[in-house]
C-alpha cells in the first residue's frame, strides 16, 4: 500500500529547494492574480452587494445585538439566532473558498461567470467534504485541499466525495513533509494576516472614534473580499502543487 512512499516524501522535501520553490512561486503569483482578477469581475455584485444584504438581514431578522456579537455573549442570551448567523457565516465563506479553488484550478474553460456559475453542482458535495474535515481536524485545514481539488475534477457524483476524499488523503499521505511544513507556513501568515487586519481596525476605531454598528458595517463589506483575496493568495500554492504531483504521478491515483 506504501509503496515508494520514502521517494515520494524525499521529493516533497525537494520542492523547498531554491530553484524548484521560486518557480512554483512564481507560478502560484501569477495565477492567484489571475485568478482574484477573475473573481473580482465576476463577482463584484456578491461581494459588496449580495453578501453585505444577507448579513444585515440575518442582524435584523434575529435581532441579533451588535454590542453582544462582538462580544460573544449572543451565545448565551440568543443561542438558536447565534449559531444560525454561524452556519450562514460558513455557508458564505465556504461559497467563497468553492469560488476561489474554481478561480485557481487548471482549466480549459474561460474563467468568466457562465465558467463559475456551471461548476455549481460541485458545490454541496465541496461544502460537506469541507465541513467534515474542519470539524474533526480544525488545526490541519490545508490538507483539505486537495481532496476539495479531486472533487472538483471529478464527475460531481455523491460517490465522488468519498473517492476524492481517499484521493486527497493518498496525495497528503505520500508528499507528507510538504504538507507538514506548508500547513505551519500557511497557518503563520494566516495569523499575521489576520493580526494585521485585527490591527488596521483598532487604529481605525481609536482615531476615528467608530461605534460598534460602524464598525460591523464596514466589516460587512470588506471582510468577504479580504477573506477571498488572502484565500486565493494562499491557495495558490498548494494548488499548483497538487496538478503538478497529480500529473506527474497519474499512475498513483488512477
Amino acid at each position: 500500500m506504501f509503496e515508494g512512499i520514502g521517494s515520494t516524501w524525499r521529493e516533497s522535501l525537494a520542492q523547498f529547494k531554491w530553484a524548484d520553490l521560486k518557480i512554483l512561486f512564481l507560478l502560484s503569483f501569477k495565477a492567484s492574480f489571475s485568478a482574484i482578477k477573475s473573481l473580482l469581475v465576476s463577482f463584484w455584485w456578491l461581494l459588496f452587494i449580495v453578501i453585505p444584504s444577507i448579513t444585515t438581514l440575518c442582524l435584523y431578522l434575529f435581532k441579533i445585538d451588535i454590542n453582544l456579537l462582538i462580544s460573544q455573549q449572543s451565545l448565551l442570551t440568543k443561542p438558536r439566532s447565534f449559531l444560525f448567523f454561524i452556519f450562514v457565516s460558513y455557508i458564505i465563506f465556504g461559497l467563497l473558498h468553492f469560488l476561489s479553488l474554481l478561480a485557481l484550478r487548471p482549466s480549459l474553460e474561460r474563467k468568466d461567470i457562465y465558467y463559475f456559475l456551471g461548476s455549481f453542482r460541485y458545490f454541496l458535495g465541496f461544502f460537506l467534504i469541507s465541513i467534515l474535515f474542519v470539524v474533526l481536524f480544525k488545526w490541519a485545514t490545508f490538507f483539505l485541499i486537495p481532496m476539495l481539488l479531486f472533487y472538483l475534477d471529478s464527475e460531481g457524483r455523491f460517490k465522488d466525495i468519498f473517492v476524492s476524499v481517499k484521493k486527497g488523503a493518498k496525495l497528503v499521505l505520500y508528499f507528507l513533509p510538504f504538507f507538514l511544513i506548508i500547513n505551519i507556513l500557511l497557518f503563520l501568515v494566516a495569523g499575521i494576516a489576520g493580526l494585521s487586519f485585527g490591527l488596521i481596525f483598532g487604529t481605525m476605531i481609536f482615531l476615528f472614534g467608530l461605534k460598534s454598528w460602524q464598525v460591523i458595517g464596514f466589516l460587512i463589506f470588506i471582510l468577504p473580499s479580504f477573506f477571498l483575496i488572502v484565500s486565493t493568495i494562499m491557495s495558490s500554492y498548494l494548488v499548483n502543487y497538487y496538478s503538478k504531483v497529480k500529473h506527474s504521478h497519474y499512475k498513483l491515483f488512477s
